[in-house]
């Protein structure tokens, strides 16, 4: 956490987006998230960080072998000056105790790690268009420990409202 901070004490914001698509797959076709809308998404959300300087933004890839390059990072370093692009080699399962918050746009991988902290989640997780994904009962349950968006405006505005209300707090009590 002290490497993280460089002397600076404004609460850390980690954002894990989901793989950007891999060989004879379209980007997030799994996920029921359509081509290029899903990066404009990720801009939103980003920019978001850009209103509330108060805290900064850490975004971490979720890269496998043969992911698609992505063109968030070079934006977060154009627009967003509260915000940083974590090295390859810092661990999402090292990142997730450092911070104050996490985000996480899938509900795959790196939720089931985060799940793990007791630090506030912001997820969005839309609808499964195929019901293979996730078990009905899955959104249920993971309402009871993280705020959950099903669709890109509520992300949006779940994100805004969170870091409007400046409450960085661990849970308590996180439902398992």
């Amino acid at each position: 956490r002290a490497k993280l901070r460089h002397d600076d004490a404004r609460p850390l914001i980690l954002y894990v987006p989901t793989l950007s698509g891999g060989y004879g797959r379209l980007v997030h076709d799994l996920g029921g998230y359509p081509d290029v809308s899903y990066f404009e998404l990720e801009q939103r959300v980003t920019s978001v960080f850009s209103e509330f300087r108060d805290v900064r933004l850490l975004y971490k890839e979720f890269t496998v072998l043969n992911s698609l390059w992505s063109p968030i990072p070079s934006w977060i370093q154009r627009q967003v000056p509260n915000g940083e692009i974590c090295p390859p080699s810092l661990r999402l399962t090292d990142l997730m105790w450092a911070v104050d918050a996490i985000i996480v746009d899938h509900a795959i991988t790196a939720l089931g790690e985060v799940l793990l902290t007791s630090k506030p989640l912001i997820v969005y997780d839309p609808p499964d268009p195929h019901g293979l994904l996730e078990r009905p009962e899955a959104k249920r349950l993971l309402r009871k420990r993280a705020t959950v968006a099903e669709c890109p405006d509520e992300f949006v505005a779940c994100v805004r409202s969170f870091l409007a209300a400046n409450d960085f707090t661990e849970v308590q009590s996180p439902d398992e």
